[in-house]
């Protein structure tokens, strides 16, 4: 005894429910609390005027500046971790496309990185690299990053086993 299950393709119409379907989906959509929020965001911040070329750079700087914020004055060990594992992200990233995502992003909009500036910079003060490989540079300074990181979770922890504190006079360092 067997059964199988056969099925014939009728030429029916939708009917137009489908349409209220997706005219209600899209008003659930533009109702949502994540739509209106960053539509809020939108508008505050002007981000019309931001021009698309120049908005992965900004991505890309900021990104650098908060995880160089965060790796100077943080003494929490949950935000070296992050911190830590954020890292080790962008640098498996860097290693699978041979690049980094954000400079590969700037290089297409705006036909130059801040790879290029950071190379120019450090032509400028007499500092050079013996190779032309952004792969190799990219992959060097996210090791330093990544080495810093973790030097800097293993200092906490050892101040924490021997109950070492630091005078934390302009309350710069949070001890938590």
């Amino acid at each position: 005894m067997s059964c199988t299950l056969t099925l014939e393709k009728e030429d029916v119409k939708e009917p137009k429910k489908s349409s209220s379907k997706n005219i209600k989906k899209l008003k659930m959509i533009e109702d949502s609390v994540i739509r209106k929020f960053c539509m809020y965001l939108y508008k505050k911040f002007n981000l019309k005027a931001v021009q698309e070329s120049t908005f992965y750079r900004h991505v890309h700087d900021t990104f650098i500046f908060l995880v160089s914020f965060i790796a100077l004055f943080s003494m929490n060990l949950t935000h070296m971790t992050v911190l830590f594992i954020i890292v080790s992200f962008d640098a498996f990233a860097i290693v699978v496309r041979h690049g980094c995502p954000l400079t590969a992003l700037e290089r297409k909009y705006i036909k130059r990185s801040s790879c290029d500036d950071r190379d120019e910079l450090l032509g400028a003060l007499g500092i050079s690299y013996n190779c032309n490989h952004e792969y190799e540079k990219q992959v060097e300074l996210l090791i330093n990053v990544w080495m810093l990181v973790a030097a800097k979770c293993m200092c906490i922890i050892v101040m924490k086993m021997f109950n070492i504190k630091l005078f934390n006079y302009n309350n710069i360092y949070s001890n938590d």
